[in-house]
């Protein structure tokens, strides 16, 4: 459809070659950065019927899905009324169809809602309202802002925040709102993870235990061993609430001994890896005898 009406795509605005490959346009040539593709559609209201063969519409702007508001009203024996709200950037426009009640058998069809009759009924007015013209284009006022929210909180939480430059594509919500009434706060998920604040040492001859307080369940942390030469060594990886809880051997290593916690994200990747915080403060003790332990704050 599209492919065919559409005009030739343009580089750097000259027309260029192109081929169709598995329904998609393809044109081959070396790119430069900053070259600029353009593709004029043909830009007109249509009306075409849902895929799974209903008797409701969808209205299209060109290759552009609309959406409109529907309502039915019935109950197992029949639609009692249907009706559909739409609007342009001239004109807001309601269809009802129905029976004040549904005494006497007066029902509409049980198929019938909201995206059917109206639906067919809206296009036949939009399509006459902009005969031989374009539909005009929605100006954005300076009084409403545009803002782009995290679907996963929503849906987990039940909190409207703000996506961070870590949410995901597929939760990305775009959504608009009275300046001044937007949120304003960013989602705590898709963050960088912050290490624990609380971790702590003690010996028993040669066995060191590390304790600490995980900060969010849904983060990774693993708690590395560092000796004197700067060689670290991941001893554990901890998940959950409960407190993390691991007991070293240290049995053959003589010098300072460091342990710090590094939280890592799961559900974000940056390069191929999973995203990781900041390191923990780092604790740390001597071992220069096998019965001798001393704190370096």
């Amino acid at each position: 459809g599209y492919q065919t009406a559409m005009h030739k795509p343009a580089v750097n605005g000259s027309p260029v070659d192109t081929q169709t490959k598995d329904g998609y346009i393809v044109v081959d040539r070396k790119w430069q950065n900053g070259d600029a593709v353009n593709i004029e559609l043909p830009m007109h209201l249509t009306a075409i019927t849902t895929p799974d063969g209903k008797p409701q519409y969808s209205f299209l702007y060109g290759p552009i899905v609309l959406a409109a508001k529907t309502g039915t009203v019935g109950d197992e024996t029949g639609n009692r009324d249907v009706w559909l709200a739409a609007y342009t950037a001239e004109h807001a426009a309601v269809i009802w169809m129905g029976f004040d009640e549904n005494s006497h058998g007066k029902l509409l069809p049980p198929d019938s809602g909201g995206g059917g009759y109206p639906a067919a009924l809206m296009k036949e007015v939009l399509t006459g309202l902009y005969a031989g013209k374009a539909a005009p284009v929605f100006t954005q006022p300076e009084s409403v802002v545009r803002v782009r929210l995290d679907g996963y909180t929503m849906e987990s939480q039940h909190e409207t925040v703000l996506a961070t430059v870590y949410t995901p594509e597929r939760y990305g919500v775009w959504e608009y709102f009275l300046k001044g009434t937007e949120p304003t706060e960013q989602s705590p998920y898709w963050s960088v993870p912050e290490p624990p604040e609380d971790v702590t040492l003690s010996r028993a001859g040669s066995a060191v235990t590390v304790r600490f307080t995980p900060r969010e369940t849904y983060i990774r942390y693993l708690l590395y061993r560092e000796t004197a030469d700067g060689y670290a060594t991941l001893l554990a990886a901890f998940e959950g609430a409960d407190a993390a809880v691991f007991t070293d051997d240290v049995t053959g290593l003589v010098g300072a001994v460091s342990y710090y916690v590094i939280g890592v994200h799961p559900g974000i990747t940056v390069e191929g890896s999973p995203l990781a915080g900041p390191a923990s403060q780092k604790v740390s003790l001597f071992l220069y005898a096998p019965d001798s332990f001393l704190n370096i704050p």
